[in-house]
């Protein structure tokens, strides 16, 4: 089950927070917790915030993401970010922001803390 939701609170500042639980037969259950905030700056210039909680019940397998990003829309359909994700595991948890967005899958960040830089460009077609 994910639960989602945003809020405009002002036309410069949205927030939002997510909610999914997952289960698999014979396998450990898992809730993610997130919140998330984005704010406009400048014209065409945003900034962005997110914190998500992985709560395991495997042990030691919890995990925490912190993500900051800019982004400047160039027109409606174009867009260049630049974001900072950090993945704090537990002993068990091997999490990177790398691989969990469709990102090379090198490296092995059990229990460890994995730290990725994105800059891309979006277009919206």
């Amino acid at each position: 089950m994910r639960l989602v939701a945003a809020y405009k609170l002002t036309p410069m500042l949205e927030v939002g927070a997510l909610y999914q639980n997952t289960e698999a037969d014979g396998r450990d259950k898992a809730d993610t917790f997130g919140v998330a905030a984005q704010y406009q700056f400048a014209p065409n210039w945003y900034a962005r915030g997110h914190v998500f909680l992985l709560d395991s019940d495997a042990d030691d397998s919890d995990a925490t993401l912190f993500a900051v990003g800019l982004e400047r829309r160039i027109d409606r359909d174009l867009r260049i970010q630049v974001n900072l994700g950090v993945m704090d595991n537990d002993d068990n948890s091997a999490l990177t922001p790398w691989a969990q967005g469709g990102g090379p899958s090198e490296g092995d960040a059990t229990g460890e803390t994995a730290t990725a830089l994105q800059v891309g460009i979006r277009y919206d077609f």
